[in-house]
């Protein structure tokens, strides 16, 4: 029975420099993630993104840095996580502007691209059912 109290947290008490203490060391393990220093993917950035790195201040994955701070911090109250980790975001990147608040804009041509094969896919697909019904019919 105390195995399983253990494993569902039964009587976990995480305080909040605990909290504190795990969003330092993600912080610290995503730095050059956070201030867009890195693709999303892990490599290294082109000159002409690294140009832009500053526009992605406050665009980064909270979520993502949630669940690795949950990974350290099983326990911890996730409210009081987020609010540890816009704190710190606040205090590395400096206070938000204007241009923070406004929603990211998506690059159109990967997306007219990506629809574009989306669309010649549809195609192919939507002429084989059609010329298999038609030699169906005239077998009844």
């Amino acid at each position: 029975m105390a195995a399983f109290e253990a494993f569902c947290g039964i009587g976990v008490t995480v305080t909040p420099e605990q909290i504190q203490e795990a969003v330092k060391t993600v912080f610290e393990s995503n730095k050059a993630n956070i201030l867009g220093m890195l693709e999303p993917r892990g490599g290294r950035l082109s000159k002409k993104r690294f140009e832009h790195a500053t526009e992605d201040r406050y665009h980064t994955n909270v979520g993502a840095l949630i669940g690795k701070v949950r990974e350290l911090q099983k326990w911890s109250d996730v409210k009081a996580v987020k609010e540890e980790i816009e704190k710190q975001l606040e205090a590395l990147l400096g206070p938000k502007t204007a241009a923070d608040a406004e929603p990211k804009k998506k690059d159109k041509t990967k997306a007219k691209a990506k629809a574009e094969t989306v669309d010649a896919g549809t195609a192919e697909s939507s002429e084989a059912p059609a010329a298999s019904s038609a030699a169906s019919s005239k077998f009844y």
